[in-house]
């Protein structure tokens, strides 16, 4: 697995071998520089985005990232992962690739953030 992290394709099981739980309720994060989705390959411009992981009271695993406003779930490491890659992805298509003047103001300043701090991989920007 590369230091900036690990691009994670769809349909494929990710490689979760970074992450693992410490006993208590905090688990190491997961560090994500490109996504593989089903229509697009998007990357992270900065290189790499760590998303925090927590174990909920009832032993879900959760990523909370207040910022792109996402709250992923899972029961493994593999399923969390697939939650966060599936709600980018999602998120990247209704609100990065829509028309702006057809969003409420707090979508159109979501998808401000989604392409600042993503792009699609290939593209020069």
């Amino acid at each position: 697995m590369p230091d900036t992290g690990y691009a994670v394709e769809h349909g494929r099981e990710p490689d979760c071998g970074g992450i693992v739980q410490t006993g208590g309720r905090t688990v190491s994060p997961i560090i994500l520089n490109e996504i593989s989705g089903t229509k697009r390959r998007l990357r992270f411009r900065d290189g790499a985005r760590a998303f925090p992981v927590a174990q909920s009271d009832g032993q879900l695993l959760v990523v909370h990232d207040a910022e792109l406003d996402i709250h992923a779930y899972g029961q493994t490491c593999a399923d969390v992962l697939t939650d966060l890659v599936e709600q980018i992805e999602m998120m990247w298509m209704e609100y990065a690739e829509a028309d702006e003047a057809q969003l409420t103001a707090g979508a159109a300043s979501l998808a401000r953030l989604l392409r600042e701090r993503l792009a699609v991989q290939g593209d020069d920007a």
